[in-house]
């Protein structure tokens, strides 16, 4: 029980050491290469302490390696959230139509459901947990909103994301 509880309280130097790496060592051009060194060094200091506190045998490494990977595809899934953004739909519909006008890709984005079609998906997603209410065309940040765009601001600000991912 002790070692997983190390390797959850751990878990916080994975944004750590991908703040560090994207600042200190300038790899903004390369983050999921900062991503998985902060990874290595989260599976390494687990693995260490399951060394160090238990005694090393295949459930104990298995416990420790299941929960820490939990944690890894977590942020990996909160990073990507934050920076893939829509361009890879933009750039899937670019290449199958071999080129695209600013307008034809409007109306072709999302399997020609077209941009205005996602953006109402999203606010009404966002609607519905809570995030945002809507009245009159305008959207009001609730509580919980504002929460998820502090923590997001953090940490595009953190890893020099820029205002677009």
């Amino acid at each position: 029980m002790k070692l997983l509880v190390i390797t959850i309280l751990s878990a916080v130097l994975i944004p750590l050491v991908h703040f560090l790496l994207a600042h200190v060592y300038k790899l903004q051009y390369s983050r999921a290469i900062a991503m998985l060194g902060a990874f290595a060094v989260y599976f390494i200091v687990c693995l260490s302490g399951a060394f160090y506190f238990g005694k090393p045998g295949f459930l104990c490494y298995m416990a420790v390696c299941s929960t820490a990977g939990f944690f890894c595809l977590g942020y990996m899934e909160a990073f990507s959230m934050i920076c893939r953004g829509f361009s890879l739909h933009i750039m899937v519909d670019v290449y199958e139509s071999k080129s695209l006008d600013i307008e034809g890709i409007k109306m072709k984005y999302g399997a020609g459901k077209g941009i205005d079609w996602l953006f109402n998906k999203r606010i009404a997603n966002m609607r519905e947990l809570g995030l945002v209410d809507v009245g009159g065309g305008i959207l009001k940040i609730r509580p919980l909103g504002a929460l998820v765009g502090r923590a997001g601001l953090l940490m595009k600000n953190g890893l020099k994301m820029g205002a677009g991912g």
